[in-house]
């Protein structure tokens, strides 16, 4: 009999949520069973793009305390072979709970850069996720440095990129028709708060239009920060791009826009692995971005299939938006989620 598996997820709609539901998937279709628990809060956005072949449960609670021990009673009660978590706190009441059950293993997924977190999530790493059965970090660099910074057992750490769930971007993609509004359309896709530094990339796309006074850029996501938003469209108004500049709520079906666009842009400060980023080169879309992790400047080849830039550099940035959509039609990326799911298959089965 196939292991039995339940994945805890928040209930926000950011990437660490979706990658863990595409998890669900992988697992589901290689026969394991397969539960998603979604820990429920005002953020709703996990329940667009929850697989409807899985079965899911909803824990609520008034208080962080009323939801691990409603964690505690699901494991009891489930008696799963493993689970799965990628975000921290809910990882570390995992442990906790498997240290009592100790026939549930843990298997955690960590989607940060080491050393952007507060000093108590770094404690609690390193005290607890030595216990998890396996770690999975997003890159080898990230792999390395929790290994360094938390003391892990370099065993229990594993390097496994962000998969991309085909089937689900080939079902959404299938009777789109790919054509551009405009020679300079650009897109990206991602929370509106300032990790995203979307000050930065409107600076950028203002001397954009000064080139192409047709450029468009569509900016996805949901507002996380009604401060930050404003000052976004503050920096929108008082450069004069109202016209050029849409906005689109979260979606989980981005590739509508991507597909309409010429360039696929993102400015972040810091990244876990963005999967956005990976979407958007599966589509063969020329790619913008700041290098604000390692892995992003081994993936995008100057030139080849888009350009990176430094964090924060605004002129840079317009520089390489000029350039990318005269990449369009000449980008064959390599399929780099072919060895992706037997890698996550191969973690749990063992």
């Amino acid at each position: 009999m196939k292991k039995k598996i339940l994945l805890f997820i928040a209930s926000g709609g950011g990437g660490a949520e979706k990658v863990s539901t595409i998890y669900s998937r992988i697992l589901h279709r290689a026969g394991f069973q397969v539960k998603n628990i979604i820990l429920d809060s005002n953020n709703k956005d996990i329940y667009k793009f929850l697989p409807k072949e899985i079965e899911y449960e909803v824990i609520s609670g008034t208080s962080r305390i009323a939801r691990y021990l409603k964690i505690a009673k699901t494991i009891f009660r489930e008696n799963p072979d493993i689970v799965f978590s990628s975000a921290t706190a809910l990882s570390a009441v995992l442990v906790i709970v498997s240290m009592i059950k100790r026939n549930t293993k843990v298997i955690t997924r960590q989607c940060f850069t080491p050393g952007t977190k507060s000093k108590w999530v770094e404690r609690t790493i390193a005290l607890l996720f030595d216990c998890a059965k396996v770690n999975i970090a997003q890159t080898v660099e990230m792999r390395d440095e929790m290994i360094s910074r938390y003391h892990l057992n370099p065993t229990k750490v594993v390097a496994i990129n962000n998969p991309l769930d085909l089937v689900d971007i080939h079902k959404k993609t299938s009777d789109i028709n790919r054509k551009h509004k405009v020679d300079y359309s650009y897109v990206t896709v991602g929370r509106i708060d300032p990790q995203k530094d979307y000050i930065t990339l409107v600076k950028a796309f203002a001397l954009v239009v000064k080139e192409k006074a047709e450029a468009h850029l569509t900016i996805i996501g949901s507002k996380r920060s009604e401060s930050y938003y404003q000052q976004v469209i503050d920096a929108v108004v008082s450069s004069k791009l109202e016209g050029n500049i849409s906005f689109v709520d979260y979606t989980d079906n981005p590739f509508k826009y991507e597909l309409e666009s010429n360039c696929f842009v993102l400015s972040s400060v810091t990244e876990g692995l963005p999967n956005v980023l990976l979407e958007a080169m599966f589509l063969n879309i020329p790619c913008v971005a700041t290098r604000s992790i390692p892995f992003i400047a081994s993936v995008i080849k100057q030139g080849v299939n888009g350009y990176t830039v430094e964090v924060g550099d605004y002129k840079g940035l317009a520089e390489a938006m000029l350039a990318a959509p005269n990449l369009l039609g000449k980008i064959a990326n390599n399929d780099f989620n072919d060895n992706i799911q037997k890698q996550i298959i191969n973690v749990f089965s063992k």
